[in-house]
């Protein structure tokens, strides 16, 4: 699964995709912490 360019993605799910990979990256300090 290849994701597209980001330049190829509207703002919006630019957006969307910083603040999932920010999530992701928190819980997964999160649990190297822990």
């Amino acid at each position: 699964n290849i994701l597209p360019p980001l330049s190829l993605l509207k703002e919006e799910d630019k957006k969307d995709l910083i603040q999932n990979l920010k999530k992701l990256d928190f819980q997964l300090t999160l649990k190297s912490v822990a």
